[in-house]
């Protein structure tokens, strides 16, 4: 894998390149990658995290040769821990096919609903209700 170290950004070659003098390559060799300012990209695994609370951001240590990718991990700001709770509540309702007026009615006394399915519901709610709780304590 070939790179370049675009405005802070790391931009990975294709199979199609443009030469030096502005032309195109299509299915580069590694010489032409090289030969056109692309460098060999080594990747270091990442480490487990909370991906509640944190995120990667990515270091590029590049040389001569080569651009080595590390990660530094970094806490998520108020908002994007708030989109994570709503990606999140978003891909359970569509795992349980549950909506709020369902999950409603689920936990609602005497449903008949079983314990499944009611503890189910209430893992969207618990979720929702962190957010409806940030919304109606001035929170966005």
């Amino acid at each position: 894998m070939f790179g370049k170290i675009i405005d802070g950004k790391l931009q990975y070659a294709g199979q199609i390149i443009k030469n030096k003098n502005g032309g195109t390559i299509s299915n580069p060799t590694e010489k032409d990658y090289v030969e056109n300012g692309w460098k060999k990209v080594y990747v270091s695994e990442k480490e487990e995290i909370d991906t509640a609370n944190f995120k990667y951001e990515p270091l590029y240590i590049a040389n001569e040769e080569q651009i080595n990718v590390g990660w530094q991990i970094v806490e998520l700001t108020e908002e994007e821990k708030r989109n994570v709770i709503i990606n999140k509540v978003n891909q359970l309702e569509h795992e349980y096919n549950m909506c709020r007026w369902q999950r409603e009615l689920i936990l609602s006394e005497n449903s008949g609903a079983s314990d499944y399915t009611k503890d189910k519901a209430q893992e969207i709610e618990n979720l929702a209700n962190s957010l409806r709780n940030n919304i109606n304590n001035g929170e966005k």
